[in-house]
């Protein structure tokens, strides 16, 4: 995601280990890879497992509550995922899902660094 983000000029400019407890419970220790905020808060996160995509299922819905709450605005968690078992990934997927996290592969990493960069004034 770095890498992707930095080509475009942007990963200076956004947010890293944003803390879940900031906008949902207390105590969570879930930190978001990264993200930003521009009209709309855009969150990112690599998911390498199941067990990634149930952590982020459970802790974002009140993290999205939160984010409207406290800055106003709507939120989008973009879950970096390239599946690699079947089963693990059809469960993950599902999951991520169920709690409105968006999917995205490793090679769409380009288009979603553009649209940051555009979407930040640059």
């Amino acid at each position: 995601m770095r890498d992707a983000f930095s080509r475009e000029g942007v990963w200076e400019l956004m947010w890293k280990g944003v803390p879940a407890e900031r906008y949902g419970r207390r105590g969570d220790p879930l930190k978001i890879d990264c993200g930003y905020g521009n009209g709309r808060v855009r969150l990112f996160h690599a998911v390498t497992d199941a067990d990634t995509a149930k952590l982020l299922a459970f802790s974002y819905p009140e993290m999205k509550q939160g984010i409207t709450r406290e800055e106003k605005k709507e939120s989008e968690l973009t879950a970096i995922f390239e599946p690699s078992d079947a089963d693990e990934s059809a469960f993950a997927e599902e999951t991520l899902k169920r709690a409105e996290i968006v999917i995205a592969k490793p090679q769409e990493l380009a288009a979603i660094a553009e649209r940051a960069r555009s979407e930040l004034g640059l």
